[in-house]
This record gives structure tokens, sequence and C-alpha cells, in this order.
């Protein structure tokens, strides 16, 4: 082993100084600001590119062109989807509209048929809404409970239609009316 010793100080004592410096330097490389730019923009683009590969492939595309139309097609499927909905939101508007009709219809025949006033009509009509009942001929009994005064009333003259001297009774001539007023007559 002391051999070994004094090869290796004789290689020490033969190399010199000025050379293993000049090695240092040439392994010691100096990068500018632009180089490490680009290197790291370079990196960074590497990167970007395998997280997008990664993403299309878990969407289950090959590429963004498929995605483009991929989403072209969600697109148009949703705005079938919209025009669908704003079409329902359109004929339900219409029916309740309807509904809503009818009722009035309804509430003024019955109106007509429980003796309220013609020229009333259309102020009870507003008012039942806020009385206990399930039809509306409950309702209108129950305003006319609270308000008789709307109740159109047989005074001195005599209102009915006579016919070979006989008089109709007021709910008939009521039923008549509701009957003309409804277009049945």
């Amino acid at each position: 082993m002391a051999d070994e010793i004094k090869t290796d100080e004789v290689v020490a004592e033969n190399v010199t100084v000025g050379p293993v410096k000049e090695v240092v330097d040439q392994e010691e490389k100096k990068y500018t600001d632009k180089d490490l730019n680009d290197k790291i923009s370079a990196r960074v683009a590497k990167e970007l590119e395998r997280a997008r590969s990664e993403l299309l492939k878990q969407a289950g595309v090959k590429d963004v062109d498929e995605l483009a139309k991929l989403k072209e097609l969600q697109d148009a499927q949703l705005t079938e989807a919209e025009k669908t909905a704003k079409a329902l939101a359109e004929r339900e508007a219409e029916l309740a509209e309807i509904k809503q009709k009818a009722t009035i219809a309804e509430a003024r025949a019955e109106a007509m048929v429980q003796g309220i006033a013609p020229e009333k009509i259309e102020r009870v009509i507003k008012l039942i809404g806020a009385y206990e009942g399930e039809t509306t001929a409950e309702k209108i009994a129950g305003f006319i409970k609270e308000n008789p005064e709307f109740v159109k009333r047989a005074g001195i003259q005599d209102l009915g239609v006579k016919s070979g001297g006989d008089t109709i009774s007021e709910e008939e001539r009521l039923l008549a009316l509701a009957r003309k007023g409804a277009g049945l007559a």
C-alpha cells in the first residue's frame, strides 16, 4: 500500500495548477437571461402540451378540433331544449289565460243565477275572491249573505215577462237571462 500512495503523490506532483483552472472554467457555462427564459418557456410549453393531451384523453376525444365539434353539438342540443322550454312556457301561459276566462264566465253566469244586479256583476266577481267556498256558487252565496244590496230586488214594478196574463217567476227570468248570456237560448 505504501507504493500506491507514492504513485498518487507523483501524479499530484506532475499536474500543474493552470490546466485545472481551464477545465473548471469550461465546465461552468454561463447563461444569459434570454437563454434561461427560452429554456423555461420550452419546458413550460412541453408540460402544457402533456397536460392538454392528458385532459383530452380523459374527455374521450382525440384532439382540440374534436372537442370543439363536441361542444357545438352540445350547444345545439341545449338550444333545442331551450326552444322546447320556451314553447312549453307559452302553452302554459295560454292555458292559464283560458282557465281564467272560463272561471270569470262561470262566475258571471252564477252571479246572474243568484240574482246579482247586472250592472254590479263585474264588481262582485272581483270581490268574491276573498270569500270562503270551494265553488264559485258558494263564494257568491257568502258574498250575498254579507252584501244583500248587490241583489236585484223586485220593487213595485213587475219585472217578470208576461205571457197570456201569466208572469214567470224571478228565478225563471234570471235563468233565461243566464242562458241567453251564455248563448244557450
